[in-house]
């Protein structure tokens, strides 16, 4: 087993489920066993159990919809109606674009000249305000472009050497297999063009207690949706708040699939020959990666 960022066999692997709202929303069915995988050269972490293209169109059909939020929060006790409205807030401030911008111009590039493709991006809210040559959204939802975007939702629609810069913003932590979703954005840029990451830094350690008590615990949580909803509450409090996974603890398999640190997309990007023009963890962002093609 490799991990996908650095090809290290140096794995660590962790027992887990997935989250009730994933199971009911992708599949339909009960929490199913997994493990996390943890790799300790390049701390990259991906779950053993991928997330099937139709499971995915079925979990992201109503993504961040009203509807998804009221039924996440009958599966989840933490979500709440606040947590929502501040993610939506967050997703949709225009602060998270300029601080790509400051990147993109500090690496020494004018955005003005570019052709810019967000890809993933929903409605195309992240690369509204931009001021360029031509504004494109690749989105497989149903969702329809911001006016003044252009909306791609069909593979065929991507052609090899079209786009200046490639916009991936909060999206390949969702992708099972984001190495193939990033060597195919490096198809897609022009020679010499660019693509921006944005993802997520969530890291933790682990102080689980491994054994037969947590292999019990776990095999209990399947079957007690109650036992399943409190374990999660108290595991994601201590690992969100206090930054580490308590005994007896799991991180669900949520819509997070994937969890990268600065080193680990940094090592993906040079493995499929892409050149870091810069990359840092921001406070408002995550973790920015720009990639020279």
């Amino acid at each position: 087993m490799n991990c996908t960022c650095c090809l290290s066999t140096n794995i660590r692997s962790e027992s887990t489920l997935t989250s009730l709202f994933l199971s009911r929303a992708a599949w339909g069915g009960p929490p199913e066993r997994t493990n996390l995988l943890y790799c300790r050269e390049c701390g990259f972490r991906s779950y053993e159990r991928p997330l099937h293209e139709t499971e995915s169109k079925r979990y992201y059909s109503d993504y961040r919809g009203r509807h998804y939020a009221r039924e996440r929060s009958r599966d989840e006790l933490f979500y709440s109606q606040k947590n929502y409205d501040q993610d939506q807030e967050w997703m949709e401030s225009p602060h998270r674009a300029n601080e790509m911008v400051d990147v993109v111009a500090n690496a020494g590039h004018d955005i003005n000249k570019f052709r810019v493709l967000d890809y993933g991006g929903g409605n195309g809210h992240f690369i509204e305000k931009l001021r360029c040559q031509e504004k494109a959204v690749f989105d497989l939802s149903t969702t329809p472009a911001i006016s003044g975007i252009r909306k791609l939702s069909a593979d065929n629609e991507l052609h090899p050497d079209d786009w200046d810069l490639i916009v991936c913003a909060q999206t390949l932590e969702h992708i099972s297999r984001p190495d193939t979703v990033l060597n195919r954005m490096r198809n897609i840029a022009n020679q010499g063009g660019l693509i921006y990451i944005e993802l997520p830094s969530q890291q933790w350690r682990s102080d689980l207690h491994e054994g037969s008590m947590r292999n019990l615990m776990l095999s209990l949580a399947i079957k007690s949706r109650r036992l399943h909803q409190l374990m999660d509450l108290y595991s994601t409090a201590f690992r969100v708040k206090l930054g580490f996974l308590p005994p007896l603890g799991f991180a669900p398999m949520r819509e997070h699939v994937n969890f990268f640190t600065l080193e680990s997309i940094s090592k993906l990007g040079e493995r499929l020959s892409l050149t870091t023009q810069a990359s840092r963890i921001n406070r408002a962002s995550g973790i920015q990666v720009l990639f020279k093609k």
